[in-house]
């Protein structure tokens, strides 16, 4: 009879076991899939960029701070319709325990970069903050630009074609 019961208990361990993996798992937010929204800024606000963005540099800081203790922030990079891991000028894409300022640096590739910044605090880590921000990597500054229309322009007028 004891055995019985001890074996029933067992399931039922097990079965509510399995039942609450589930249920977790389903909470959980897939922070690398695009289609996924960006959410309010609750944990960590940014101050730098502020949406989107454009910039000569080739090396750009992101800079906010911290609403919360204990925050963990990740940065993501769009590549390939996922996102992925962007590191910094110092190899790292995640850092824990951040506050209440934060500052890191990446480097932009060419065009259109993608970023996702994802917080969360070790306090409460179901509750995620997910960021999307758009900085342009322009390579030529303005003036560039201006002479070649204008080298363009005269080679136009006086090309003998």
């Amino acid at each position: 009879m004891l055995k019985k019961l001890f074996g029933v208990l067992a399931i039922v361990f097990i079965i509510s076991l399995f039942l609450n993996t589930a249920v977790y798992a389903a909470n959980k937010v897939d922070i690398y899939d695009p289609k996924t929204p960006a959410t309010e800024q609750t944990i960590f606000v940014i101050t730098r960029p502020e949406g989107k963005e454009a910039t000569y540099n080739k090396s750009y800081e992101i800079c906010g701070y911290t609403k919360k203790e204990k925050v963990t922030i990740e940065l993501l990079i769009l590549k390939d319709s996922k996102y992925v891991e962007l590191k910094d000028t110092n190899g790292d894409s995640k850092w824990t325990n951040v506050g209440p300022l934060f500052a890191k640096e990446i480097v932009l590739k060419e065009e259109e970069n993608f970023i996702r910044i994802v917080a969360y605090s070790e306090n409460n880590p179901d509750e995620v903050q997910i960021s999307d921000l758009t900085i342009k990597y322009v390579k030529k500054n303005v003036v560039d630009k201006i002479k070649e229309e204008i080298y363009d322009a005269l080679n136009k007028m006086f090309s003998l074609r």
